[in-house]
């Protein structure tokens, strides 16, 4: 009976000993998932914050038809933001194909694709630039003469001041210090420019004297329009 007693106590030791172990354990196991619930909270803080200040870029359309004559192209100009700027001019080949200012016999008029980036203006103290990344036409060529600098007709403000940036007065070239730019044909035919800013596009499509820019850059350094 006494080794039935000894027995008996020998085993409800080592339930006890075991269970203060588990116990330990289970300490132990609920301490390492707290851990992890306090990691994945953070994680999911995280990507909280991530989705609500992520915003997508920006995709402003603008629709422009250049009318005058589909025997010239008319200068369209603008600026790139100060931080930088995205721009693609495109149209559609069957666009305007009602009125067929091209292509008189077949809905094919002309399509386009011009991919630009640029940051500011080439007069700019921040780092300007105009990168002219992917282009293509078909049909008809409507595109021409992409530059920083404004292709335009370039004569002194002033006529007793040098001309602003040297040069001949009255020749035509990029000279156009306060906007970039291309050419595009007329027509009555449909553009799209597709940008991520908010893009004031200017274009004439006038037989006359259209005014990009003027001023009085100093008495030694002179006047331009």
């Amino acid at each position: 009976m006494t080794d039935i007693n000894q027995q008996l106590g020998n085993l409800i030791a080592s339930a006890d000993a075991l269970t203060e172990v588990v116990a330990g354990q289970v300490g132990k196991i609920n301490d390492t998932l707290a851990k992890q619930e306090q990691r994945i909270s953070a994680k999911e803080a995280q990507v909280d914050n991530f989705i609500s200040s992520a915003q997508p870029e920006k995709r402003i359309v603008t629709d422009i038809t250049i009318g005058g004559s589909s025997d010239y192209l008319y200068p369209v100009w603008f600026t790139f933001p100060q931080n930088g700027g995205k721009l693609k001019v495109w149209r559609s080949y069957n666009w305007n194909s009602d009125t067929k200012p091209l292509n008189p016999l077949s809905a094919h008029q002309c399509g386009l694709f011009a991919e630009i980036e640029g940051c500011s203006t080439p007069w700019s103290g921040n780092p300007p630039f105009m990168h002219f990344k992917r282009f293509d036409e078909n049909y008809n060529q409507v595109f021409s003469h992409p530059s920083f600098k404004m292709n335009c007709f370039n004569e002194k403000l002033d006529p007793d001041l040098p001309l602003y940036g040297g040069g001949t007065d009255g020749l035509i070239g990029p000279y156009c210090y306060r906007a970039s730019g291309f050419y595009l044909r007329g027509g009555g035919i449909k553009y799209q420019l597709i940008s991520n800013w908010n893009i004031d596009v200017k274009y004439s499509d006038k037989h006359e004297t259209t005014l990009i820019d003027e001023g009085v850059v100093s008495e030694a350094s002179g006047s331009y329009e």
